[in-house]
Order: C-alpha cells, then sequence, then structure tokens
C-alpha cells in the first residue's frame, strides 16, 4: 500500500488536480445531456437565475449562454481546485498527505454539488481559499470584505482564517464564537439542510467526517490542539442552519481525514494485513459515495419529462411539491402555490393544503381550490410513495380518479387541470 501511495503521489502535480477536477464536474452534467434533461440541475439553481443579489445580476448578464451558463460554474471549480492544490502545502510537507488532502476536496460532496448548479457558493469557495492562502493581513481582509458581499454566510470562515492565521491565538476562539450569531443572522437559515450526504445532494461526507473525528479524538491529548477541535465540532454543529457553512466543516474536515488516513498508513500494525484492508476498505467507502453521489446530482430536477409536464400548464397556480416553485416559475407560466418558505410565513395555507390532499369528496376540496385559485396540480412519484399518500384510493388520488372536475394532462409526472383554468 506504501508503494501504491508512493506512486500516486508523482502524479500530485497541478494538470492532474484540475484534470480530475473536471471529470468529476462534467460527469454528472453529461449524464443529464444525454438523457435529455436540461443541462442546469437543481431548483436552487434556477432559484438564483430569479433572484436579486450579485450573483443573480452576474448570471443575469451572462443570459445569452442559456444553459451553458453552468459551465461558469464548473470553470470556477476547477480554479478552486487550483487554489486548494497550492494551499495543501501550507499543510503539511509530506507529498502523499497533500496529495490526499487534495483528492478528499475534490470528492467531498459540497464540492460536487456545488460546482456543478448554479449557486452563490461558487464565488465564495475560491475568495475563502484566497484567504487562507493569502499571508498579508491586508490581502486577506480585502479578500474577506469582497466575499462578504457575494456570500455573507461564508464571511465566518473567513473571519475565522483572519484571526486563526493572527500570530497571537489567545483571542481567537471568543471572536469566532460571537462572529456565529452574527453571520447566522445575515443569512437565511435553511433548516431542511441535511448535515450529511447519504441520500441527499450536498451536505458532508459520512465517511471523511467520521475519520476527521477520529483524528480529532487522537489529537485531543495535545493541549495545543483542543481549539482547534472545538472549532471543528462547532463548525459541525452549525452546519446544516445554511448550505454555505457546510463549506466551513468540510473544510474543516478535509485536513483531518487526511492526516489520519497518513497516521493509518504510517503506523505499525500487529497483522499485516490489516494496513492494507484498512485502507481498502475506506478507499472503497468514499469511491462508492462519490458514485452515488454523481448519480443523484445527475438525476436532480428538472427532468426532461418535468419540464414537458409543465409546459403544458396553461397559466394561473399550480398547486405542486415547494422544492419544485423554482422550477415551475421558470419552464411553466404558472405560479406556484407553496415554495420552502410558505409553511413558515403562512401557516394557515400549509394547513389548507394538508386538508386539500386529505379530502376525498368534491364538497371539501372545491372551496379551497376555489380560495386560492389553484388551476393545475402537479402530483410527483414521490408524493405517491409515502411523501402525501401511500396507496391509490388515499385522500385527494381517490377525488381525481373519479370526478369530472379534474382533467388529467400528463402521466409523469402527473399534471391534473382543474375547473378554475377551464372556467
Amino acid at each position: 500500500m506504501k508503494i501504491l501511495l508512493a506512486r500516486l503521489a508523482r502524479l500530485y502535480q497541478l494538470p492532474y488536480t484540475l484534470l480530475a477536477a473536471a471529470l468529476l464536474l462534467l460527469s454528472p452534467l453529461l449524464q443529464r445531456s444525454f438523457a435529455g434533461s436540461p443541462l442546469i440541475p437543481a431548483p436552487e439553481s434556477y432559484a438564483a437565475l430569479a433572484g436579486k443579489g450579485v450573483y443573480s445580476l452576474l448570471l443575469n448578464a451572462l443570459a445569452s449562454l442559456g444553459d451553458m451558463v453552468v459551465l461558469v460554474s464548473v470553470l470556477i471549480g476547477l480554479a478552486s481546485a487550483a487554489l486548494a492544490h497550492i494551499l495543501a502545502a501550507r499543510f503539511t510537507k509530506n507529498k502523499e498527505t497533500r496529495m490526499l488532502l487534495v483528492i478528499l476536496f475534490l470528492i467531498s460532496p459540497f464540492f460536487v454539488a456545488t460546482f456543478t448548479r448554479l449557486a452563490p457558493e461558487t464565488l465564495g469557495i475560491p475568495l475563502l481559499l484566497l484567504c487562507l492562502l493569502f499571508k498579508r493581513r491586508l490581502a486577506r481582509g480585502l479578500t474577506a470584505l469582497v466575499l462578504a458581499l457575494v456570500n455573507p454566510a461564508l464571511a465566518l470562515p473567513a473571519l475565522i482564517a483572519l484571526l486563526f492565521l493572527k500570530q497571537d491565538k489567545r483571542s481567537w476562539l471568543p471572536g469566532i464564537v460571537a462572529a456565529i450569531p452574527l453571520a447566522l443572522l445575515v443569512t437565511r437559515p435553511s433548516y431542511t439542510t441535511p448535515l450529511l450526504e447519504l441520500g441527499t445532494v450536498g451536505g458532508l461526507s459520512f465517511i471523511i467526517v467520521t475519520l476527521a473525528l477520529i483524528e480529532a479524538a487522537l489529537r485531543w491529548r495535545d493541549a495545543s490542539q483542543r481549539r482547534a477541535i472545538v472549532l471543528f465540532v462547532l463548525a459541525l454543529l452549525v452546519a446544516p442552519w445554511h448550505p454555505s457553512l457546510f463549506i466551513l466543516a468540510g473544510l474543516a474536515s478535509i485536513p483531518l481525514a487526511a492526516q489520519l488516513i497518513t497516521r493509518l498508513d504510517r503506523r505499525t500494525w500487529i497483522v499485516a494485513d490489516a494496513r492494507p484492508l484498512t485502507l481498502l476498505l475506506i478507499g472503497c467507502s468514499l469511491l462508492f459515495l462519490l458514485l452515488v453521489h454523481e448519480g443523484m446530482v445527475a438525476a436532480q430536477e428538472p427532468s426532461l419529462n418535468t419540464v414537458r409536464t409543465l409546459v403544458l400548464a396553461r397559466g394561473g397556480v399550480m398547486l405542486a411539491p415547494p422544492e419544485l416553485a423554482p422550477i415551475i416559475s421558470h419552464f411553466s407560466g404558472a405560479q406556484p402555490l407553496l415554495d420552502k418558505r410558505s409553511c413558515t410565513l403562512k401557516p394557515s395555507l400549509c394547513l389548507d393544503v394538508t386538508t386539500l390532499y386529505d379530502a376525498r369528496r368534491l364538497a371539501d376540496a372545491q372551496p379551497i381550490i376555489q380560495r386560492y385559485g389553484i388551476t393545475s396540480l402537479l402530483i410527483t412519484k414521490e408524493m405517491r410513495e409515502g411523501g402525501v399518500w401511500r396507496y391509490d384510493e388515499d385522500g385527494l388520488l381517490f377525488l381525481l380518479a373519479h370526478s369530472d372536475s379534474f382533467l388529467k394532462v400528463s402521466d409523469a409526472p402527473e399534471l391534473w387541470l382543474t375547473n378554475e383554468s377551464r372556467g
């Protein structure tokens, strides 16, 4: 195994890093292209297209590129990979550890998910890496200021970089703790963000975080390392609050995980076969999670069938899963009734929608449909398979199939028109 790592370390050169990053980022986009789906994945991408921030203004300036605008994210991802390659030399002189650090950075879910879609974090990550890379405090401060304008949530890790890289480290931890509430106040929280990537797009890698926690536990004996360990655990705790904060937790876990893998390779094992088997298990686990994650990125909405269905909408108001709201606004003339903030801002609306989904009689459903002017309903496979209903005769599904007040115009996903659209 040592010979294998040594040979791989010979490939630790910037051109190979950029080539690996390009393959990882272009692979899911090519899969989407072959499937006929729009090249831009994820509802968040279409929310960014319709936004009003600095990043959205940049996207609007590049509107002539169409779906190819997602390649801008890929190029920024390549720049981030190059910065990570350069920055790795700051952490260790060992070439094998630097190689492992860059590999873990490239296969991290936040890297693949971020740079294959349109998101403000695409601009934030290279700026954050520059904050860590610059040695002059003035350069770090100016970069952090630009980062705060582009993505306020990532200003927190930038502040950490400014404080942590000072020679006097006695006061940086209280400053970080005080900065966290401020960073959370200037960002819009997202409580539904998953912590780990298991079964979801994005999040933190379960394997990398586990390795990092083991390394942190081993380093706890060193009193000089405890503040950094507290910072790492704190980063994991705040990560689900906002997608941007995953970058903080992800970047903090990667060096620790790389150090543990190096430690496992260097240590003396009582059983000779234990070392290669352990490292092989870790490698296969990382490869499996990477392939699964890339497949999920490629399969994200909007799919070809979803776009074909939304085109059939006749304007008006569409009742659909809230996570699809940006896609509905982009591809159809309909206005989505629900979005991710609806239940927080309008609890009564969500209560009425729940009542509508449970309704088996037209007398119960019609008043709600008329109250909100619902002209179409989008029923996805996930809704039928436990998301809302479990059986074909549950609630509104029974009414849709046995009432002349609804007209089915599409099967995958299902689009039903109401009397409001025809009246």
